[in-house]
């Protein structure tokens, strides 16, 4: 049976958390067969009993990065995983490069799909660090914007108070990553790749 994983990166504010799980919840209605695994170091204890709908939870000690990796590598060592989604990473969340880039690259070496939900079409490095963004990028199949596409524009024009980047700079990143973002609702983008991935699964099966 296909599998699906959902990497969900610690945040101290519970609507990041909220959203990760709504998009969640879409995919556990739509694929009742398929199971679900769920890595997370959310603080929030009022969220246990939702977590127990899925086939297998890891919790992340954020004290502990370094050993993270080998923690989820172990979790999922005899895991089918299909498709592996992250939440902002790579385009936010630099802190936790080291924690989540081995993970992607084992993954991707196993054959799964690698997508990145992102709410806004925005990252967060500087012009000096935007390398690392493409060079992580390159791991992932698809980089999901639950945003419409003319917040593109408004954003390039915003980024340019932060002094980190250009306009003409941060607009060149995202057509850098054109083949790889789809900008809509998260929950019907995820359903076209989750289902390739399925299919994917059947016909190898066969």
């Amino acid at each position: 049976m296909s599998l699906c994983f959902y990497y969900w990166n610690r945040n101290p504010d519970i609507g990041h958390a909220e959203l990760s799980l709504r998009v969640l919840r879409g995919l556990s209605s739509s694929y009742k067969k398929s199971e679900i695994f769920l890595i997370y170091s959310s603080p929030y204890e009022s969220l246990l009993p939702e977590l127990r709908r899925y086939a297998g939870v890891l919790r992340l000690d954020p004290s502990k990065k370094a050993d993270n990796p080998s923690r989820v590598l172990s979790f999922l060592r005899n895991k089918d995983i299909r498709l592996f989604v992250t939440e902002f990473f790579p385009m936010g969340r630099e802190e936790a490069w080291s924690e989540i880039l081995p993970v992607v690259s084992a993954l991707k070496e196993r054959g799964a799909k690698i997508l990145s939900l992102n709410p806004l079409p925005y990252f967060v490095h500087p012009a000096a660090k935007t390398g690392e963004l493409l060079s992580s990028a390159a791991l992932y199949d698809k980089i999901l914007i639950h945003a419409p596409v003319r917040d593109l524009e408004y954003f390039s024009k915003s980024v340019v108070r932060e002094k980190r980047i250009s306009r003409a700079g941060f607009l060149r990143i995202f057509r850098s990553l054109k083949s790889k973002i789809y900008l809509g609702s998260f929950v019907i983008i995820v359903d076209i790749f989750w289902d390739s991935a399925i299919r994917n699964a059947d016909e190898s099966s066969a």
